[in-house]
């Protein structure tokens, strides 16, 4: 954003930027989780009932969809000046709820087990290819 905010004021350019929020479509492969969703509903619409395993379900994010995003960057475009702008709904959506809204859009009920599985980095390769090392662990600050 700061690049676009220099060219802008240095050269008169009409730059406008965006930083975006999570966003997703139909484009997306199966192994992302609301595509894995998605799938998992449709299946259970036609009556193919099987496990959904995901990890953390409370987790919280701010879902969109990658055409309404599309519409936001037109819509940027139109301006008569050019800015930088946040995209996204405003709102935090846990896993949980993305399943529950799928579940119910497919006509099934469903039940919880298990607690979810505790998430974390997996950085061997950027310590290996990169030497990324923490200076400081955020817990220590």
């Amino acid at each position: 954003m700061q690049l676009c905010s220099i060219y802008r004021k240095a050269y008169g350019m009409f730059i406008s930027s965006g930083i975006l929020f999570d966003h997703t479509s139909e484009a997306r492969g199966e192994d992302n989780l609301t595509q894995m969703v998605a799938v998992w509903a449709a299946k259970m619409m036609l009556g193919n009932y099987e496990d959904l395993n995901v990890g953390n379900l409370n987790a919280r994010r701010d879902w969109s969809y990658a055409k309404d995003f599309v519409n936001a960057m037109w819509l940027m475009l139109q301006q008569d000046k050019p800015d930088d702008f946040v995209i996204g709904t405003g709102e935090q959506h846990t896993v949980r709820e993305l399943i529950e809204k799928a579940a119910e859009t497919a006509g099934a009920e469903i039940s919880w087990t298990g607690s979810g599985k505790e998430e974390k980095g997996l950085c061997t390769k950027a310590k290996q290819f990169l030497g990324f090392i923490l200076i400081r662990l955020w817990l220590d600050q």
